[in-house]
């Protein structure tokens, strides 16, 4: 091979200038994918590590929120302690001030956790009740609300408590002001039907109904170690509970049936 032509091969193999720019654009375009890739991989890493945080968080607060209610339920605000609701719920109570602030927030939560449950009872009840005659079913009403009430002694306690702080803590006004709302509506959707098949009187305040209703039944429960000794009886056990019941539903019927 001589050298003129070996120098017109190489000339001819030399890449081009377009062809070298057309190499260098093809590079770029595979790093900027793999950039794009690796910051995909990122986020999706990062959504995980989230959702798995959010998970936890959500834990300790259910956690935190269940020693807090016996606790605040059994010794009241004043005398509950942080240390020992974390020691309890078996985490640093520096967790206790992150996720809720100081014991007042708690106490604060644990109240608007324990509406959360009533306005979800309500509306689990509303929903769930079948279509009975009027009379029926303002009993059924009634023996459901006595019977959550005994269920959940430790809610009319830290309600009571509430109320010697005249209410301060009720921040959520939404949540709290709505928690009876499903029950007063399904009432007044009874009274409706009784008044027009003409088993109930007319004008009966649906909502004056409901507070008739958990008036009795709170009272009973809120007060039955003064009652008993007052009655000289034992009015917590389960035969005591079932009479008082029995008069309850006798007592509301009454006053609402048309003579």
């Amino acid at each position: 091979m001589t050298f003129g032509f070996a120098l017109q091969t190489m000339i001819a193999e030399r890449p081009t200038f377009r062809q070298i720019a057309k190499g260098i654009q093809l590079r770029e375009q595979q790093l900027e994918m793999s950039r794009l890739s690796e910051s995909a991989r990122t986020k999706q890493g990062s959504k995980a590590a989230s959702g798995i945080e959010r998970s936890v968080s959500q834990q300790t607060r259910a956690k935190v929120l269940e020693v807090a209610r016996a606790e605040f339920a059994a010794k009241g605000l004043a005398g509950a302690r942080i240390d020992e609701i974390a020691a309890k719920a078996n985490i640093n109570k520096q967790a206790i001030y992150y996720h809720f602030g100081n014991k007042e927030d708690l106490f604060t939560a644990t109240i608007e956790l324990c509406y959360a449950g009533i306005l979800k009872q309500h509306e689990a009840y509303a929903q769930g009740a079948t279509i009975k005659p009027p009379k029926l079913a303002l009993q059924r009403v009634i023996e459901h609300m006595f019977d959550r009430i005994a269920r959940r002694p430790e809610v009319v306690v830290l309600i009571m408590d509430e109320n010697r702080y005249n209410g301060r803590h009720l921040k959520n006004k939404k949540l709290i002001s709505s928690s009876d709302d499903p029950m007063v509506d399904h009432i007044r959707s009874i009274l409706k039907e009784g008044e027009a098949t003409g088993e109930f009187v007319t004008g009966i305040d649906p909502e004056q109904l409901f507070l008739d209703i958990i008036s009795l039944c709170i009272f009973y429960f809120s007060n039955i170690y003064t009652l008993s000794a007052v009655m000289d009886r034992d009015l917590s056990t389960p035969a005591a509970a079932r009479e008082r019941r029995k008069h309850i539903i006798r007592q509301l019927l009454a006053a609402v049936e048309a003579r």
